[in-house]
């Protein structure tokens, strides 16, 4: 569902309403991997990144083009993330109903922050969010401020309740991990990213 006056730049990863600059999620999470991100080299950072986009990517034309899905050409193509994309579609043919928002932007404007939600599914009669990770280890800390975040922000938008929050963890040897992961409440995040935005320097 579009977001009216909702704009993204994908380049400087910042969302815009009528061009104002909007936080993101991963704005208000900076409080947070500001620490657990600390001593990381930049060029692991932005080799992550582009693996995380590369399957994002593939995903969801698994999930809408299944049958026009080159696996032997991914092999060759794509060697790098091909393990990661046989763990989704083990996952996916696990969990096989299609997904009510893929990649869809959405906006809380009662909080005044932005997001890009991977995707909200029906899995077991509930209506789910689920966000794919492929790193080598994830907080659940930060995953419970992200997913919470991510969860208000669509039942803003949308009106429906979202019941359950899932970690969809794929990884280098083919196999993945779906975690159900606990909501919390945004209040102490959203403060603090609020704090920090002000502070003065003296």
């Amino acid at each position: 569902m579009a977001i009216e006056n909702l704009e993204f730049d994908e380049l400087k990863h910042q969302y815009r309403i009528d061009g104002k600059v909007v936080p993101s999620v991963s704005d208000i999470l900076g409080v947070i991997d500001g620490v657990a991100m600390k001593g990381i080299p930049a060029y692991n950072l932005a080799r992550a990144a582009d693996r995380g986009t590369r399957i994002h990517a593939y995903t969801e034309q698994y999930d809408y083009d299944r049958d026009g899905f080159d696996w032997e050409e991914l092999q060759d193509e794509e060697a790098d993330i091909f393990a990661y994309l046989l763990a989704y579609a083990d996952w996916f043919d696990q969990y096989p109903t299609m997904p009510v928002f893929r990649e869809e932007p959405f906006h809380n404007t009662e909080k005044g922050y932005a997001c890009t939600v991977d995707m909200v599914k029906w899995i077991d009669g509930r209506l789910c969010l689920v966000d794919i990770k492929s790193g080598s280890s994830v907080s659940t800390l930060r995953l419970g401020y992200q997913l919470s975040l991510y969860a208000e922000a669509v039942e803003l938008a949308t009106g429906q309740k979202i019941e359950g929050l899932y970690c969809l963890k794929l990884q280098s040897d083919g196999k993945y991990k779906f975690v159900e992961i606990e909501r919390c409440d945004t209040t102490p995040i959203l403060s603090l990213y609020k704090a920090i935005k002000g502070d003065k320097k003296i």
